[in-house]
């Protein structure tokens, strides 16, 4: 059952579309509720730009595996994808519920209370991701955009510089900290970021 779904996948990753949806849809007929050929299906459709087949694929791999965490991610980025906030954070609170440690979904969550001005909702994920992965430095650069989206710039500056300190080559931390020494008036050093 598995190994159809697997060898879809194996296509989809050689770039053959079709090839993979035959062994995604084979693997189907096996096991109608096989999350992997249900993903893979909604994945090729949003490949093609078939954003409403993808949308019904994927809330078929919901209906089916409704205990599945990695499904409701997946739901999650991809009603992010097509802007829809308040889909993609009750799909991430889903999520949640399988698994209250997930980082990812914390650090997905608080992403989106930034870019919509919801601060104090972003601080709590932040702090429920650090306290489910203490080192995950996503979380350090996620705090430095807090703080920048906020007009807080010296309170931006710790975080980032402990991003690069960690990833020296971590392209947004080296972008957003130059904004800030911009906005702090540190014209040298912002440009030495952002010419980087």
């Amino acid at each position: 059952l598995g190994v159809l779904a697997l060898r879809g996948a194996a296509y989809m990753g050689l770039n053959k579309a079709e090839e993979a949806a035959e062994a995604y849809e084979r693997a189907l007929k096996a096991d109608p509720a096989n999350k992997t050929a249900l993903v893979g299906l909604a994945r090729l459709a949003i490949t093609a730009n078939k954003f409403d087949a993808a949308s019904a694929r994927i809330d078929e791999a919901v209906a089916k595996n409704p205990k599945d965490l990695d499904v409701w991610l997946f739901k999650g980025d991809f009603e992010r994808s097509q802007g829809k906030v308040a889909e993609s954070l009750a799909a991430y609170d889903q999520a949640l519920a399988l698994d209250s440690g997930n980082s990812g979904a914390h650090l997905q969550k608080a992403d989106l209370y930034i870019s919509t001005k919801k601060y104090g909702d972003a601080r709590t994920a932040l702090q429920a991701a650090r306290k489910a992965a203490p080192n995950n430095l996503m979380i350090v650069y996620a705090m430095g955009l807090l703080e920048f989206d906020q007009g807080r710039y010296r309170e931006a500056l710790e975080p980032l510089q402990q991003m690069l300190r960690a990833v020296p080559d971590h392209m947004p931390s080296i972008l957003l900290l130059g904004a800030v020494q911009y906005k702090l008036a540190s014209y040298p050093q912002a440009e030495a970021h952002l010419m980087n």
